[in-house]
């Protein structure tokens, strides 16, 4: 039994002035509504990834952009598991996240910060993701930001394969 319910089926709240008015027999019934509690489990599963990455975000004490990616990646994940992997259950909340990360963030900058990431890219489940490889070079091919293609490309594959500077120790620990 929640608290909620202890408290309005309680000696106490019986007495109160509040229990024989409508908002009062109103709020009794909502807090001893079992689908109410299921709903609000529902509603915290369903949040608290998305928490949880606001968390990471405004976190003053390491640098959030290389983890923005992978942490839109977990939201959208535990929203497909939360609603069952059903998508007319999931959809309407993938589409706010969606909207949201179109609307305010560069979809290819943080792939390419993910990318860059050296404790995602160097770490032992790395899996090689066609999507952020491909924001990457979006975001390359912006001859503002990058102005030699092809030592990019080279120092990417030496980036990749952990080579030259990319292999030193110092790379590899900082991972």
């Amino acid at each position: 039994m929640h608290d909620l319910e202890e408290l309005v089926i309680s000696e106490f709240f019986r007495k109160s002035d509040l229990s024989s008015t409508k908002d009062g027999k109103d709020v009794k019934a909502i807090v001893l509504d079992q689908q109410f509690w299921a709903d609000c489990d529902f509603i915290v599963k369903l949040t608290a990834p998305i928490v949880k990455l606001l968390r990471v975000v405004d976190s003053d004490s390491k640098p959030a952009m290389g983890y923005v990616y992978d942490g839109m990646t977990r939201v959208s994940n535990a929203i497909k598991t939360v609603c069952g992997y059903k998508e007319n259950m999931y959809k309407p909340y993938m589409d706010i996240v969606n909207r949201r990360w179109d609307k305010h963030l560069s979809r290819d900058l943080f792939m390419a910060a993910h990318y860059l990431n050296l404790a995602i890219k160097y770490a032992d489940d790395w899996t090689e993701d066609r999507a952020v490889t491909f924001g990457l070079l979006n975001l390359l091919e912006n001859s503002s930001l990058c102005l030699d293609n092809i030592v990019v490309v080279a120092e990417m594959i030496l980036y990749a394969e952990k080579k030259g500077n990319f292999g030193r120790k110092m790379a590899i620990d900082s991972a």
